[in-house]
């Protein structure tokens, strides 16, 4: 990381950029083409390795780049705002980022699906009771981020 005096290593701060964010930037790359979308996603740390959740219909485009390359990237950002300066050179940009690397799969099992949508879900702010019946697991995949490295950084005035 070039700016080391911006890089964040406590792990409640990271936690608090992935807690604040709503939107994932997933990047997949097959056949030399790379690809980037926004997920809504839900998370899990679990004995200091993160685990990053994504729900998608079960075909299209992800699916078919994550069958050619399991690799895969992620961004995310918080607390976004312009810093304005008396010259266009001195503008700057306050912020929160994640970003990381890994290798993502499908959840196989129904109760991984589960796991899954369901961090997705109270990650997004549900609270209620959450039941996936068997159809509705069906009728989804949910992507597994194993995320293998990871930086954080952050701009703040």
């Amino acid at each position: 990381m070039r700016r080391t005096d911006r890089q964040l290593t406590d792990p409640a701060r990271i936690e608090a950029i992935l807690a604040g964010c709503d939107c994932c930037r997933l990047g997949l790359c097959a056949g030399g083409q790379p690809y980037v979308v926004p997920l809504s996603f839900g998370y899990e740390w679990e004995e200091g390795r993160l685990t990053l959740y994504f729900h998608c219909a079960r075909e299209g485009r992800k699916l078919d780049y994550i069958a050619q390359n399991p690799r895969a990237a992620f961004e995310m950002d918080t607390s976004r705002r312009y810093l304005t300066a008396g010259t266009p050179c001195g503008w700057s940009m306050e912020y929160e980022s994640l970003m990381g690397e890994g290798t993502i799969t499908l959840a196989a099992a129904p109760e991984q699906k589960r796991r899954g949508l369901s961090l997705l879900m109270a990650h997004a702010g549900y609270e209620g009771e959450m039941a996936f019946p068997d159809a509705a697991l069906a009728a989804v995949e949910v992507l597994v981020l194993r995320v293998e490295c990871y930086s954080a950084k952050a701009n703040r005035q």
